[in-house]
Order: structure tokens, then sequence, then C-alpha cells
């Protein structure tokens, strides 16, 4: 009894203890205040935005009736855009890819889940001047500033290196560039890289309420192509498919290709956009050719229509084209129709739908008939893209 007495007597006692404790603590007057530090972030960074997409896709392509290809691909980009000050704005992009193809960043999902390169596919900085905003600036690996001038010369994932000015005033637009495409092409006269020049004038005008004309001309004026080894990939695979090319062959037997003609390329587009009543409908056509060319088969064209239905969630686009073999640059044009590069003609048509906010469904049927390989090139490609 008198050793319970005394635990009872030891637990009220320290219970006291905690609560006298509790209290004092509640009750004091704190004795220092905490220091508040002060972190600046510079305004360059609050400016900063990140964006990108990711497209899974299955293709099928058939030659001549045949299944060529039948695979999974995935496309990965993520870039960081901002403003350096109130003239200054710059962007750097990240990509997938299988290889250093300008034409396709493109990952074809394989090799047992190894390992993916990514690539640089965006770099640049620009500056608009203070006393005249309507001016801009860019140089490095820049987006494709060529509005109207579609895939028959330029592949969408092709980004241009080098430097541009546009000027921009009401529905005027003007810009000029210039293009490195490859340093010391020869190999023995670093005099002989093979640039670009390029410049494009374009405009619309407005008919009526709901119904606009678009229209522009292009140049891209290559400098050294003629003569120039065509591209290849790590591999050793030639990327510039369809051009005409001459073919040496040294003492151990290996070939190389050459370009055969140089290659100036004007472009013109034209577009009608009629957003009256409730399908909004774009009549679209273009012309390319090249001036330089010295064989037969130099221009190109192509003519659409493109719709899109409630409230733009389902877009639809058709276009029938003929590109000839020696009408542009075909390391550069689209690198799926006719299993890519020039001298095919048929027809391209795209369904889109969007099925939540920034995520759209795709499905794309290429019917092509490439004359450099003589045989009907049909590809199916179905996607699902997510932007953020």
């Amino acid at each position: 009894m008198k050793q319970l007495t005394q635990t009872t007597l030891v637990a009220i006692s320290a219970i006291t203890l905690m609560a006298g404790n509790l209290i004092a603590a509640e009750t004091a007057e704190p004795t220092k205040t905490a220091e508040v530090i002060e972190v600046k972030i510079p305004d360059w960074v609050t400016r900063m935005k990140i964006k990108g997409d990711i497209r899974a896709r299955f293709e099928d392509v058939e030659v001549d009736g045949n299944n060529s290809k039948s695979r999974f691909r995935e496309r990965v980009r993520i870039g960081i855009y901002g403003d350096v000050n109130d003239q200054m704005d710059w962007g750097f992009r990240l990509a997938s890819g299988s290889d250093e193809s300008p034409t396709s960043s493109n990952q074809s999902l394989d090799d047992f889940s190894g390992k993916r390169r990514v690539w640089m596919d965006l770099g640049y900085f620009g500056y608009t001047p203070t006393e005249l905003d309507e001016l801009h600036f860019v140089i490095g690996k820049i987006k494709k500033p060529w509005k109207g001038v579609s895939d028959l010369v330029w592949d969408s994932d092709v980004n241009p290196e080098g430097v541009n000015a546009q000027y921009s005033a009401g529905s005027f637009n003007a810009q000029f560039g210039y293009y490195i495409m490859k340093d010391n092409a020869t190999g023995s006269d670093a005099q002989t890289d093979v640039g670009m020049t390029a410049g494009q004038i374009d405009g619309n005008l407005k008919i009526t309420d709901g119904i606009k004309l678009n229209g522009g001309v292009a140049g891209f004026f290559y400098q050294n192509i003629q003569d120039t080894e065509v591209v290849k990939s790590d591999a050793g695979k030639y990327l510039g498919k369809g051009n005409s090319t001459r073919e040496e062959t040294d003492a151990d037997g290996v070939v190389t290709e050459y370009w055969v003609n140089d290659y100036e390329q004007i472009d013109a587009f034209i577009s009608l956009d009629i957003k009256r009543g409730p399908v909004p409908v774009k009549i679209y056509g273009e012309y390319i050719v090249n001036i330089a060319a010295t064989t037969p088969d130099d221009d190109g064209w192509r003519a659409g229509v493109k719709a899109s239905f409630f409230d733009k969630k389902l877009g639809l686009d058709y276009n029938y084209r003929d590109l000839g073999q020696d009408a542009v640059l075909a390391v550069l044009t689209d690198g799926d129709f006719g299993g890519g590069g020039t001298g095919s003609k048929g027809h391209k048509i795209k369904a889109k739908y969007e099925i939540l906010k920034n995520c759209t469904l795709g499905l794309t049927a290429l019917l092509a008939d490439n004359e450099v390989k003589d045989a009907a090139v049909d590809t199916i490609q179905a996607d699902i893209i997510v932007k953020f």
C-alpha cells in the first residue's frame, strides 16, 4: 500500500511539472524575433516559361501493297523560353530522335528498351529595337520563320540555323536571313561553306467580314550545293532521297554521291480563309520551282482544303501534291510522304480531334506514288499528342 502511494505521488508530481512548463512556455514573452531573409529573384527568371509536347505514334508503311514497316514511335520535346530584358528574348528546346536527321524527332521503340539520345532542337536569342518594335532579329537554331511555306519545302521538324530579320506592320510582313547548311563542304577549301540566303514577303487582305485572302512569295537560294556530297546520317545512309546525283567510285570500291544541281527555289502561296457560318474553311494552294536546275523535273505544287467542326475540336485537312525530283532540296522536305524526299505525288489526308484539353488524337494517311522508286508508298499514322 505504501509503495502504491509513493508511485501515485511521483506520477502526480511529473504531470504537475509538465503542465507548469507548458503554461510558462505559452505565457512567456518572446526573447528574440526571428530574422527574415529576403531573396530577390531576377526579373528574367520570373519571365521564363516551360512548354513541351509528347506524341505517341503507330505507323504502318506499305510499298506496292507489301508491308514495309509497322512500328511504334515516340516524339518528346521540352523547351524553356523567356525574356532577357525588354528588348531581348531567348529559347532553348531539347527533342528526341533516332538519329540526327533534320526532318524527324521520332524515336522508334525497339532495342529492348535501351537508353535514348536527346538532341538540341532549338537554341536562339532575339532582339527588338526600342525605336522600331516592328523589327525583330533572331540568331541561332531557330523556329522556321516562313509562314505559308509548307512541307513541300520544309518538313515540320526542321529548325534552320542562322540569322533572320523580320519586319511586321499590320498585315504586311517581310523578312531576310542567312543560314549555314554545311561547313567547309568540299573538305579542302574553307570558303566553300554551303549556305542559304532566304527572303519572304507576305500579307493578307480582308475581303469582307469573315473572309480573308492571304498570300506571299519566298525565295531560298543555296550556295555551293552543286558537286557537294549528299548529306549522310551517322550510319552512312544518304538523306537526300530523290534529287538527281552523280556517283564516283574510289579505288576501294566506295561509292560517293554528289548533287548535280544548284538549288534556287521560288515559292508562291495563297489561301482563302472563310470564317462565316458554322464551319470555318481554308482553301489553299502553293507552287515551287527550282530556277537553277538543269534537269527537267524541277517544280512542284499542292492544292487543298481545311475545315474545322464542333467549335474547332475536330479538324480535317486534305491536299493533293506533286513534287518534282529536283524542285527542292530533298534532305529538308517532308520526311514521310512517299517514304521521304522528292519525286512523289499523291494524297495527304489528316484528321485530328481534341478529346481533352491539350490532348489530341490524330490520324494521317499519305497515299503516294514515288516516281524515283517507281513504287506506290502508302503510310498510315495514328497519334496521341499531349501538350503542356
